[in-house]
């Protein structure tokens, strides 16, 4: 017996009532299931794009901060301009702004690295702890002797 003949029969012994419902029901199935695989596909590239969105937020939010770190090192590290109301109250403003988000023992060694409090750690090595801290990595093998710097003194 041939599919066709199979077929035939099953519809004439079922009803073709029934043989459209059977079919209306697979085309249900199969579109429902297409909706939910495409939705299913559509949340994962998403979830994809928002976590790369966040590492580029992170990335750029962690570029200000150390921008601000490097600042006010810059700042008070000039000697040879005056301390104007303005600039003391851009110095605070950086020194309270670094406050809020690095951790407290970097904060402490900032203030005593800016007050010259004697036994202060150098101004190098408290760049390389809030580097670690911004990086998140605090594994990071960069040493304070690699970072350069200029002296403002310039020998004429």
């Amino acid at each position: 017996m041939k599919t066709e003949d199979a077929v035939s029969q099953l519809a004439v012994q079922l009803g073709w009532s029934h043989v459209w419902v059977g079919v209306l029901v697979i085309v249900a199935v199969q579109f429902l299931l297409a909706i939910w695989l495409k939705a299913r596909l559509e949340s994962s590239i998403k979830h994809d794009y928002d976590k790369k969105l966040e590492a580029y937020r992170f990335e750029i939010k962690a570029r200000e901060q150390a921008a601000k770190v490097a600042e006010l090192f810059s700042e008070a590290n000039d000697g040879d301009v005056q301390l104007t109301p303005d600039r003391v109250r851009k110095l605070n403003r950086l020194s309270w702004e670094l406050s809020l988000w690095l951790p407290a023992d970097t904060v402490r060694d900032i203030t005593s690295h800016l007050c010259r409090a004697p036994g202060s750690r150098t101004m190098k090595d408290i760049l390389i702890s809030a580097r670690k801290h911004i990086l998140m990595k605090p594994d990071d093998d960069l040493k304070a002797e690699q970072i350069v710097h200029f002296d403002t003194k310039i020998n004429k």
